[in-house]
């Protein structure tokens, strides 16, 4: 479940960025096996046309950055965490790319019920609906994996195949 204000923070930081990747994390908290975000949280990067990532230098930065939020959000009584993050795909649809996926991965050795959502800002102005897709890294057995092929597009199914069959 992902609250109105989530989502809005999330839309808007995407098509501000225009043809930019951008990423943040979600705040929320999970019961009964469901998530509820209730909140989204930019972080102080901006990628390029095609990627973003959360490590080097950006990822001490985003890493300072979230520790102080923290840090205000329960000085100010609220006591949310993050549960996953969030980050854009302009006209690339909804799927996690290799670099997407090796992030996910890091972040879920940390919390394994971490997740990741992805935004398309462009197609979300152009159908005027929220185009979202969340995902988790699974381990899972040859019959598993062939519905993950078949929700990547054509024309990347072939970059993401390779990587997992390394």
């Amino acid at each position: 479940m992902i609250s109105t204000l989530a989502t809005m923070k999330i839309v808007d930081h995407a098509v501000r960025a225009g043809d930019k990747e951008i990423c943040g994390y979600l705040m929320g908290f999970a019961r009964d096996s469901v998530f509820y975000v209730l909140d989204a949280v930019e972080l102080p990067i901006i990628g390029t046309d095609s990627r973003v990532e959360i490590s080097g230098q950006m990822g001490q930065k985003a890493d300072e950055y979230t520790m102080q939020y923290l840090d205000l959000m329960e000085k100010v009584g609220r006591e949310h965490k993050y549960v996953g993050w969030y980050h854009s795909h302009p006209g690339f649809r909804c799927w996690l790319s290799k670099i997407d996926v090796g992030t996910q991965k890091m972040l879920q050795m940390v919390n394994k019920t971490f997740f990741a959502l992805v935004v398309d800002p462009l197609r979300t102005l152009s159908t005027r609906k929220v185009e979202l897709g969340c995902f988790m890294c699974l381990k899972g057995d040859k019959k598993g994996k062939s519905n993950f092929y078949e929700s990547i597009p054509l024309y990347k199914a072939e970059v993401i195949i390779t990587y997992i069959n390394m």
